[in-house]
C-alpha cells in the first residue's frame, strides 16, 4: 500500500516524532510503501518552552523519504503540501494530532488532499495539556476530514466521542518502543552511570511540566526517606518550566544528597541505562490523557506506580503488572512503598504479558483493519 504519513518526524525529538519514526519502520518492514511529508518549521522559537526542538545527534533514514515541507505557520505553504501529496497518489493519508495549535495546517492539508485516499488520525490528546478555548472547535474540524481515527487510551476516544460520535474509531494503547535497545542488567547500567549498586532507585523520566505533579513525588519520596535510607530519587528529564520551584522545595533541599536531577533530554542510546538502573518508574501525573513513558517502562520491564487519572493507569493492574494511586504524595508513597515491598519476579511475568500485547505488529493490524 501506497502511504504518506503527516506529521513530525526527525530531527525533531519527542513522542509524537517517536511514535512516528516507530510506525513508519514497522509499516516499511510489514511490505508498505511510506513517504513522510515533515515539517520544515514546526513551533516558531518564540513559543516553544524547550531548550530545542531538534535532535543534537545525526540519524540515518537509509529507506525512508523524510521531507521535510510543511510551515506551520504559513498558510501559501499550505497547497505546496497538499499539490505533492497528491502527485504522489497515495491510498492512505496518515496524520497526527496532539495540540489544537498545530491541527489549523492538518486539518487544511487533509480536506485538500484527494477524496479518495483514505485518511486516519493518530491522535494523542483530545484536550490539550495547556486550556485553549478553541479546542473543541478545531479537533471536530480535524475528525470531519478522517475517515477514522486511532487513539492510545480509552480515555482518549471517549473525550472524542463526546465531541463526534459520528466518526469511527478505535482504542489502541500505545505500543512499546524498540528504538531504545533491549533491557541491560541492573548493576551493569548503574556502573554506566556512576550510581551505587548498593542503593534502590525510584525514578521520574520525560519533560518535566506542572501537570506531571514531580511536586508530589518530591514530597512522597520525602515521606519514604523517613523509613529508609537506602533509597534514593531520579529525576531525567528537561524542563519546560522553571526548574528552581523544585529545587527550592524544602523536601527536595532536606533530601538533596539523596536526590539525582539530570536537567536535560536524554540521548536516544542512554535511555536504556536509566531504564535498567532504576528499580521503579513513577507517574505522579495530575492530569493526562496518556503517556509514552508507560510504554516505555513495559517494554524495560520495570514496574510503575501511576496515578489514577486520565487514561494513563489503562494498561496498569493494580498489584499484578504495577500500583494505581490517587494524585496526592500520601498515597503516593505509600504505593511506591508497597511497590518495593513485593515480589518482583511475579510482576515481571505480568509485564512481559502486556508487552506482547502492546506490540507494533497489533497496532498496524489495528490501524489498517
Amino acid at each position: 500500500m501506497k502511504i504518506i504519513l503527516l506529521g513530525p518526524f526527525y530531527p525533531y525529538r519527542g513522542g509524537i516524532s517517536d511514535t512516528n519514526e516507530e510506525l513508519v519502520k514497522r509499516l516499511i518492514e510489514s511490505g508498505h510503501s511510506v513517504n513522510v511529508i515533515n515539517f520544515k518549521m514546526l513551533y516558531p522559537k518564540y513559543i516553544f518552552p524547550g531548550k530545542t526542538q531538534f535532535f543534537q545527534e545525526k540519524k540515518e533514514f537509509n529507506n525512508i523519504r523524510n521531507q521535510r515541507l510543511i510551515n506551520s505557520f504559513n498558510f501559501f505553504n499550505w497547497n505546496n503540501v497538499i499539490k505533492k501529496i497528491n502527485d504522489f497518489d497515495p491510498e492512505l493519508l496518515i496524520s497526527s494530532y496532539w495540540t489544537p495549535f498545530i491541527s489549523i495546517c492538518i486539518s487544511y492539508i487533509n480536506s485538500g488532499v484527494s477524496k479518495k485516499v483514505k485518511k486516519i488520525g493518530l491522535i494523542h490528546n483530545a484536550k490539550p495539556h495547556e486550556k485553549s478555548y478553541l479546542n473543541s472547535f478545531l479537533l471536530n474540524r480535524y475528525l470531519d476530514r478522517l475517515d477514522k481515527y486511532i487513539t492510545f487510551s480509552l480515555n482518549v476516544k471517549k473525550n472524542i466521542q463526546e465531541l463526534n460520535s459520528k466518526i469511527v474509531g478505535k482504542s489502541v494503547f500505545l505500543p512499546t518502543p524498540n528504538k531504545y535497545g533491549c533491557p541491560i542488567e541492573s548493576n551493569k547500567a548503574k556502573r554506566k552511570l556512576g550510581l551505587s549498586q548498593n542503593i534502590t532507585y525510584i525514578m521520574f523520566f520525560g519533560i518535566i511540566r506542572p501537570y506531571k505533579g514531580l511536586d508530589l513525588l518530591i514530597k512522597a519520596f520525602n515521606k519514604l526517606k523517613k523509613n529508609s535510607e537506602s533509597i534514593e530519587l531520579l529525576i531525567v528529564g528537561e524542563n519546560y518550566e522553571s526548574i528552581k520551584k523544585y529545587k527550592n522545595m524544602s523536601e527536595f533541599v532536606k533530601n538533596i544528597d539523596s536526590i539525582h536531577l539530570l536537567n536535560k533530554f536524554v540521548d536516544e542510546k542512554m535511555v536504556k541505562y536509566w531504564f535498567s538502573a532504576a528499580d521503579l518508574i513513577v507517574q505522579p501525573y495530575t492530569s493526562s490523557s496518556q503517556s509514552g513513558i508507560t510504554s516505555m517502562a513495559i517494554h524495560f520491564e520495570k514496574m510503575i506506580v501511576t496515578t489514577n487519572v486520565g487514561g494513563i493507569s489503562e494498561k496498569i493492574d493494580h498489584k499484578k503488572n504495577g500500583f494505581v494511586c490517587e494524585a496526592n504524595y500520601n498515597d503516593i508513597a505509600e504505593k511506591i512503598n508497597d511497590a518495593l515491598k513485593s515480589e518482583r519476579k511475579s510482576f515481571v511475568k505480568n509485564i512481559r504479558k502486556s508487552k506482547k500485547e502492546m506490540s507494533w505488529k497489533n497496532f498496524i493490524k489495528a490501524l489498517l483493519d
